[in-house]
């Protein structure tokens, strides 16, 4: 049998991109690298070096749909290699030179929120994430229940609008002056377990 050289980068894409490549970000490049260059064009980065994107409704309902059978026929998500040795070091980093580390899980479209399979996953997440929180005293793991948004307010259903990620980050501030309104007073926050 022989593949064309579209079916050969299919089926690559495939193999060793698997949680990617069902995503148009990596895929349309590598299945059409031509036209790779004709999206660039479209990207307007902000001064800041923030990429924005407007919201997008549908396509919001369609990545929580996929994520949601993804989690009904495999297994949950967890860290990847490249992530739990990013963090690792960050937490060595964040104990040698005595520094407080934060670790939040992002935010999520709030109609995966009462989704049994998705509950399942953010809490073998958020438990693989306190387990390597407690090993550091200075890693705090802040939210203990997923953080809803309205598909209006997304990208996708894991990523927010510029305008609506101001409240993101509003919630996480207010978690981190609660941890340390909590060390404060003594009672220094802890991962949730």
């Amino acid at each position: 049998m022989t593949l064309s050289l579209s079916q050969q980068v299919q089926v690559a894409a495939r193999k060793h991109l698997p949680i990617y490549y069902a995503s148009s970000t990596v895929s349309r490049p590598l299945l059409t690298p031509w036209n790779a260059f004709r999206e660039l064009e479209k990207v307007e980065l902000q001064p800041d070096g923030f990429l924005a994107s407007p919201a997008n409704p549908e396509l919001v309902e369609q990545t929580a749909a996929a994520h949601l059978e993804e989690m009904q026929t495999e297994a949950c998500w967890t860290l990847s290699d490249s992530n739990r040795r990013g963090l690792q070091a960050l937490l060595e980093a964040s104990q040698a030179h005595d520094f407080p580390l934060y670790i939040a899980l992002g935010p999520v479209y709030e109609g995966l929120l009462e989704e049994p399979p998705f509950q399942a996953c953010w809490r073998n997440l958020h438990r693989e994430l306190a387990d390597l929180a407690i090993s550091c005293p200075q890693a705090h793991l802040l939210i203990d229940e997923p953080l809803g948004f309205a598909r209006e307010d997304m990208e996708n259903d894991v990523h927010l609008t510029r305008t609506s990620a101001p409240r993101y980050t509003e919630h996480l501030a207010r978690q981190i002056l609660a941890f340390r309104q909590r060390a404060v007073v003594g009672r220094p926050g802890k991962p949730f377990l």
